[in-house]
């Protein structure tokens, strides 16, 4: 994911998924000092995975003193025989005491990649516990869990999936997990756990919930109608986070430029941020340039062009005539991380494009390693490893994935093949769903400043949905910070408060 050296390996290789996640033995850190101590259970002979860790709870939230129930544990995946195929790990947080819990709206949360863990939402922003981030830099963070003041247990249980080879999930043999690693049979499964884990817990007549961030989006997105066809469960609702929801919005070349006119305005707000000038009302010009004169200008040729236009784009986007120039008015994320602030020998995280690192590679032509994307798995890892053990009393010696090269590596986007992602997409399906499911809504959160999966996508996309579909039911939300804007505590605040609403319309 690292190694960028084409145009579409600038924008796909993303989603928080393509790098591994190393391991780190950490001593469980002090008893959370109102939790219980989990009392460990004795792993099986033989087994990869501990028995399932049930631990009981106490978070004091707006005044209010709440018990939850904590599972950490796994859940067979098996084939029609019966015969098992997976094991796939998940972490769930049940508020006690909530009273009918067919109408206590549960959630299912994934992460994307294809190839990361859930983690990163459960300890970033949705939980009971979560890492804090001083301005969404990662190396700021102690890497130890407190109290999270904007989880959202209050309003939903949580249940969170590691799709297989992430996280602890594991399946028989390396055959196996090949076969779970393409893009039809990864929802599939996602669609049967989830229903499982429903009729296990007695769930089956509660509100449910699909949150997913990334790819996790996509898969979302996808999953809402799957879940109603195959798995005669309905979805109330779904939130993506800064989601892929087409594959083909997002790989511009230079003979399709819808893709350059969309990222444009996630690079105006990296430049307005860095004159304090960033909100979404001030991000109405860039949007209307880049959906009028720099598409009309992109299409038009290098020929026909105004005197003035690379020019006008660097105003926008804070780089000189020349540098845009070069690139023909298409920059591309990695050269604009390298390029904004070249002078200072800094490079620009591409998922948050204001937060910056020293430039290990001053004459590279791309970034090797991003500060965000990079700089997260250290503490992320850790800190969750931690938490299972000292507090979920989930003990193993296996890695726990965060990012895997592996599951990407040999991820197939069709069938037979494992390259070819241009046509891949959800936004049918997503129709499809709201079309059929009358009470279905939809939110879309993103960050301003992520020039992974840039906000006007998401946009463009909605606006040409059609309208009687749409309805009243989907919406779009836009926050401070970049791909994982929930990094900084204000964004974090204001994706749970957004939330909150969502689930009590």
């Amino acid at each position: 994911m690292r190694r960028f050296c084409s145009v579409l390996s600038l924008t796909l290789p993303l989603l928080l998924g393509l790098i591994s996640g190393p391991a780190y033995a950490a001593d469980a850190p002090p008893q959370h000092a109102h939790e219980e101590k989990p009392t460990p259970k004795p792993q099986a002979a033989g087994a990869l995975l501990p028995a399932d860790a049930i631990t009981h709870h106490k978070i004091r939230l707006g005044g209010s003193e709440l018990s939850y129930t904590a599972t950490a544990g796994t859940l067979p995946l098996r084939d029609a025989e019966g015969t098992t195929e997976a094991d796939l790990f998940y972490v769930s947080f049940i508020l006690d005491g909530a009273g009918d819990r067919s109408k206590r709206p549960i959630t299912y949360a994934f992460n994307g990649g294809p190839g990361a863990a859930s983690a990163y939402l459960n300890i970033g922003a949705l939980g009971p516990r979560a890492l804090d981030f001083a301005d969404g830099k990662p190396e700021a963070s102690a890497n130890r869990v407190s109290d999270n003041p904007a989880s959202w247990l209050p309003f939903t249980d949580l249940v969170f999936i590691d799709p297989v080879g992430t996280g602890y999930s594991r399946a028989v043999n390396g055959d196996q997990a090949k076969k779970l690693w393409s893009v039809e049979p990864d929802l599939q499964v996602l669609a049967q756990i989830i229903r499982l884990h429903l009729a296990r817990s007695d769930r089956l007549a509660s509100p449910v919930y699909l949150v997913g961030e990334s790819y996790g989006g996509f898969r979302a997105a996808r999953l809402a109608g799957l879940l109603a066809q195959r798995e005669g469960i309905a979805a109330s609702g779904i939130m993506l986070i800064s989601p892929v929801i087409e594959f083909d919005l997002l790989q511009g070349n230079r003979f399709d430029v819808l893709p350059w006119a969309l990222r444009l305005p996630s690079y105006a707000a990296v430049e307005l941020a860095e004159h304090h000038a960033l909100t979404p009302q001030a991000l109405a010009e860039p949007e209307h340039f880049a959906l009028g004169d720099y598409l009309v200008g992109l299409a038009a040729g290098s020929t026909e062009r105004p005197a003035n236009f690379y020019a006008r784009i660097a105003s926008l986007i804070g780089l000189d005539d020349a540098t845009v120039a070069r690139w023909n008015g298409r920059v591309p994320p990695g050269a604009y991380a390298k390029a904004l602030h070249r002078a200072q020998g800094e490079i620009l995280s591409r998922y948050d494009g204001t937060v910056l690192a020293p430039d290990p590679d001053p004459a590279g032509a791309y970034p090797e390693q991003d500060p965000i994307l990079d700089g997260t798995i250290a503490p992320f890892t850790r800190a969750f490893t931690a938490y299972l053990r000292g507090e979920l009393g989930y003990r193993t010696d296996l890695a726990y994935v965060l990012l895997s090269h592996e599951v990407s590596r040999h991820w197939q986007w069709r069938e037979g093949e494992n390259s070819g992602r241009r046509e891949i997409g959800a936004a049918d399906a997503l129709a499809e769903a709201l079309s059929l499911q009358s009470r279905l809504k939809l939110l879309i959160a993103h960050g301003m400043t992520d020039l992974t999966t840039p906000y006007m996508a998401s946009r463009y996309l909605v606006d040409h949905l059609p309208q009687k579909v749409i309805g009243k039911r989907v919406s779009l939300k836009l926050y401070a910070g970049g791909h994982m804007m929930y990094l900084r505590q204000d964004s974090r605040q204001e994706l749970h408060d957004d939330a909150a609403k969502f689930y009590g319309e």
